[in-house]
């Protein structure tokens, strides 16, 4: 249980941080941020399963032929949709301008959870 908490706060500073690092991140407060994370996070619950399932059977042959690395860009196209769906329903809370920096935010987001996972797990 305290993972989830973990987890929530460290996305909240990512997006706090990616918003003072990028020019199209827009984060209102902290309150917003955590409201954003929780937004990220229960659209990963219902969507993020199903997003990551399709996505890795369309690029299953592709990625044979790449070595497996076109699977890494997976969570990061997932993330960019999951983070769309959180920007969208927040309304003025996270403000995403344009695909590259969506782009970018996704990359920091799939990073700071990947180096969190590990960590709880190691």
């Amino acid at each position: 249980m305290i993972d989830i908490f973990i987890k929530w706060g460290v996305l909240s500073a990512t997006l706090m941080a990616s918003a003072m690092l990028m020019k199209g991140v827009t984060i209102r407060s902290w309150r917003a941020a955590i409201m954003a994370a929780a937004t990220f996070g229960f659209a990963n619950v219902i969507l993020g399963w199903l997003l990551t399932f399709m996505l890795k059977v369309v690029v299953f042959l592709p990625s044979l032929l790449t070595f497996g690395l076109l699977g890494l860009c997976v969570p990061v196209v997932v993330n960019m949709v999951l983070l769309k769906i959180a920007d969208n329903l927040t309304g003025d809370g996270l403000e995403v301008d344009g695909l590259s920096t969506l782009f970018g935010l996704s990359a920091a987001v799939t990073a700071s959870s990947a180096v969190t996972s590990w960590m709880l797990v190691g």
